[in-house]
C-alpha cells in the first residue's frame, strides 16, 4: 500500500497560478500567423510561452510588432509548408536549437475549401489532405521526437471542426470534414500510444468564429452570416478570445490529467 497515499496537500500547495503557466516551455503554433491561429499564438505567449509561429507565408499579414507591444508578449516567426517534412524536419531543428525543445504543439495549419462534392477536384482533395492532415501528423511526429529523446513532459492540441463531427447546414465541405474528422482519431490513437511517456495529445473542435475567412463575411453576405448564427443556440458567432484560452489551459500543466480528449467549442450546435 505504500505507493498509495490519499493524504496528499498537494492542492494545497500547489497554486492555480503555478498550474496555468506555460513559463519556460517552447511553444510552436503551425497556421499561426492569422485566423485562430494567432489568436492561440497570442493567448500561448500571455501564458508565459516561448512561442514560435510557424506558416506558409513569406510575411506575417498582422504586424508582429505592434502585438509584441500592445500586449507585453514576444512571438517569433518561421516561414515553412506544413506539408513539406523537410523543410518542417530542419525548420523544428532550427527551433530546438535556438529555443529549447519543443514541449508544446499546436497543429492549426488548415485550409477549407469549400463547395459541392461533386465539383471538388483532385487539386482540391490534395490540398486539404497535405495541409489538415499530412501536415497534422508530420508536425507531431517530428514534435514528440524531440520530446522523446530529451525526455520531457509535452503537450499538443490539434485543431480540429465541427465539421468532424457532423455535417453543417448551410456548408457544403466534405473533403474538409473528412480530414478534420481523421485529425480527431489521429489524436485519439496517439494519446494512448504515448500516455505513459507523459506527452498529452489533445483536439478542440471549434464551431462558428468569425474571422476574415469566415464563408460570406468577405464577400459582405450578411444573409448567409445571419444564417450561421441561427444555427447556433447561443445566438451569436463565437470570438477568438474564447478559443485561445482553452488551448493555451490543454497545454498547461493545468490539465495534467486531460489526454485524448476533444474539446467542442459551439455554443451548443452539437449539444
Amino acid at each position: 500500500m505504500d505507493q498509495f497515499n490519499a493524504d496528499t496537500d498537494t492542492y494545497r500547495s500547489v497554486t492555480i497560478n503555478s498550474l496555468l503557466s506555460l513559463a519556460g516551455k517552447t511553444v510552436v503554433v503551425t497556421g499561426g500567423c492569422r485566423g485562430l491561429g494567432l489568436s492561440i499564438a497570442v493567448g500561448c505567449a500571455e501564458f508565459g510561452g516561448t512561442v514560435v509561429i510557424v506558416d506558409i507565408l513569406d510575411e506575417p499579414k498582422e504586424d508582429l510588432s505592434r502585438l509584441r507591444t500592445e500586449n507585453n508578449i514576444t512571438l517569433h516567426y518561421r516561414h515553412v509548408n506544413v506539408a513539406s517534412y523537410d523543410g518542417l524536419q530542419s525548420t523544428f531543428a532550427e527551433i530546438a536549437e535556438t529555443f529549447g525543445c519543443i514541449q508544446c504543439l499546436v497543429n492549426a495549419a488548415g485550409v477549407g475549401t469549400g463547395g459541392p462534392f461533386l465539383e471538388c477536384g483532385k487539386a482540391v482533395i490534395d490540398k486539404i489532405l497535405d495541409v489538415n492532415v499530412k501536415g497534422t501528423i508530420l508536425a507531431t511526429q517530428l514534435a514528440i521526437e524531440q520530446m522523446t529523446d530529451k525526455g520531457v513532459e509535452g503537450a499538443i492540441v490539434n485543431i480540429s471542426s465541427i465539421g468532424g463531427h457532423a455535417g453543417i447546414p448551410g456548408q457544403q465541405n466534405a473533403a474538409y470534414c473528412a480530414s478534420k474528422g481523421a485529425i480527431l482519431g489521429f489524436t485519439k490513437s496517439l494519446a494512448v500510444e504515448f500516455a505513459q511517456r507523459r506527452i498529452r495529445v489533445n483536439s478542440v473542435s471549434p464551431g462558428f468564429f468569425l474571422t476574415k475567412v469566415t464563408p460570406g463575411y468577405v464577400e459582405r453576405d450578411v444573409e448567409r452570416l445571419k444564417l450561421f448564427e441561427s444555427l447556433v443556440p447561443m445566438g451569436r458567432f463565437a470570438d477568438r478570445a474564447e478559443l485561445k484560452s482553452l488551448v493555451a489551459f490543454l497545454l498547461s500543466p493545468a490539465s495534467s490529467y486531460i489526454t485524448g480528449e476533444d474539446i467542442v467549442i459551439d455554443g451548443g450546435v452539437l449539444a
